[in-house]
């Protein structure tokens, strides 16, 4: 019995389609950072921008480098995660930078600058996030992902069961 090529691509396409929800916490953004950022294979990387140049950043910006085909493995991952920020879940179209703080149910999911900074440089390698003004100190939200809820959200299976096609396609 040989190997069949359109068994396993079948098997890998379903693997890619599958998502598994994740809960907007410190290791889980940490995790994505460090599965996406340059190696020594990277072979086509995107750098991020988390605050504009032109609307007021006065010094040389240095971004952080990202493997581009992690990223895009990603994405669904990021923006669900940014999914969870009470802003999305206002309808917001814009975002402070002490409001990437705090999840839809009012909570802090941390009290790290760094982890944020690594949360927003996700966000910008995304476009979940657009730069943030230096002077206001606040970056429009682009609506192209859903408020989302965190899979410990005691309402969370029934709403996944409402939503999971938009995430799983």
């Amino acid at each position: 019995m040989g190997f069949n090529l359109n068994k396993a691509k079948a098997a890998k396409e379903e693997i890619l389609k599958s998502f598994t929800p994740l809960e907007l916490n410190e290791g889980n953004v940490q995790a994505i950072f460090k599965r996406c950022l340059i190696t020594e294979q990277t072979t086509d990387t995107i750098g991020t921008s988390i605050m504009d140049v032109e609307l007021g950043l006065l010094k040389e910006h240095v971004p952080v480098l990202f493997d581009k085909k992690k990223i895009v493995q990603d994405k669904r991952a990021i923006q669900y995660l940014y999914g969870q920020l009470l802003n999305r879940h206002q309808g917001k179209s814009s975002i402070s930078l002490n409001e990437v703080f705090q999840t839809y149910n009012g909570e802090t999911w941390t009290k790290s600058n760094g982890v944020v900074l690594i949360f927003l440089h996700l966000g910008s390698a995304t476009t979940s996030i657009m730069p943030f003004d230096c002077q206001t100190k606040v970056a429009p939200l682009p609506f192209l992902y859903p408020a989302t809820l965190s899979p410990k959200d005691p309402a969370f299976p029934a709403w996944w069961e409402a939503h999971k096609s938009e995430w799983e396609a």
